[in-house]
């Protein structure tokens, strides 16, 4: 059952906003746009286990890997405390000594290689002291006011959307991207990794070959990285659409549809979720309307829709492809 957000005073909280997408996908793009609406606040990603000491103690803790599985039933009480916090549930300040524990914990994050966090996800966990000293200061992120229309942003949510959506009162947004370009993305930004150290080793296997089968996907591929990357974009995307296809409720939005026009897609979705959108939110969105690269959110729309097909080698396309034919995705051709 959602809960009803109310301020410390009792008064209407604003807007609850909870966007969900693949990384890659655009989702950074549209959550900062959808922002830039007169009275909203951003609370990016307080899922993520590589930026927020409080998501990797919840990840961790829960064992279900980077992008955890849960059914609305099911308990995961640390899990849920990052985003009662990250909707606003404990208020937006800090006490002087949750900041104090805040700066000490991302500056101690950020010290850690990637890779010796990734490690702590394995099947067979690897949890150094410094990790445990992160996971010991953590203090979950906060909105900047709790007055404001809020847009809270995940990539990590996609097998666990539901069950946040159960617990808060949002409206959800779900973007979706052809898993082409996803794919492309990342195989770009180098982000297929070995067999032992992709996203999937990082992932709950177990549960991920059973929603697989499930859902009548075909078996997990072994040894191909693209091949291994193509099919779990593929299950978070089918997931996500799954999920969308049961709460009509949801707001479904197209990054390729977004990228044919931005700025009438960006003033139709602000009007849908009722935020106030502006002449300087306009200007916001046509600014990013521009070349950029790597985590940049400038990026010529036009340009994207297909961009997998300069991206990608044929033999990519094709392995990708083969391997995406059996899954029942609606978003990809």
């Amino acid at each position: 059952m959602t809960r009803q957000l109310t301020s410390a005073t009792g008064a209407a909280r604003g807007k609850r906003i909870l966007v969900v997408g693949l990384p890659r996908s655009g989702s950074t793009w549209l959550a900062t746009m959808l922002s830039k609406a007169e009275g909203s606040t951003l609370v990016s990603e307080p899922d993520n286990h590589l930026m927020t000491p409080a998501a990797l103690r919840a990840k961790r803790r829960l064992g279900r890997g980077i992008f955890p599985y849960l059914t609305p039933d099911e308990s995961a009480l640390d899990y849920e405390e990052i985003w009662a916090q990250a909707f606003g549930e404990s208020g937006a300040d800090y006490t002087f000594s949750e900041m104090l524990r805040r700066t000490a914990a991302h500056g101690a994050l950020a010290m850690l290689p990637e890779r010796r966090i990734r490690k702590a996800f394995r099947a067979s966990p690897s949890v150094t002291p410094g990790i445990r000293l992160v996971e010991r200061l953590a203090v979950p992120d906060r909105p900047a006011s709790l007055m404001d229309d809020l847009i809270v942003k995940s990539v990590y949510a996609p097998l666990a959307l539901e069950w946040i959506a159960e617990r808060f009162e949002a409206n959800v947004v779900v973007l979706l991207r052809d898993v082409r370009n996803v794919a492309s993305s990342w195989i770009q930004l180098g982000w297929t990794g070995s067999l032992a150290d992709d996203e999937l080793a990082m992932s709950h296997r177990p549960t991920l070959e059973r929603l697989g089968r499930e859902w009548g996907l075909p078996q997990l591929p072994t040894d191909q990285p693209v091949s291994r990357l193509a099919w779990f974009l593929g299950l978070l995307t089918v997931s996500l659409e799954q999920a969308a296809a049961r709460h009509p409720e949801w707001t479904v939005v197209r990054h390729e549809a977004v990228c044919a026009d931005p700025r009438r897609s960006f003033n139709e979705l602000a009007t849908r979720l009722e935020l106030k959108w502006t002449d300087e939110a306009d200007a916001a969105v046509a600014n990013t309307n521009r070349a950029g690269r790597g985590f940049q959110i400038q990026r010529v729309a036009a340009e994207l829709p297909h961009a997998w097909r300069s991206r990608l080698a044929p033999e990519q396309i094709d392995e990708i492809e083969s391997v995406l034919a059996p899954f029942p995705l609606t978003g990809t051709a």
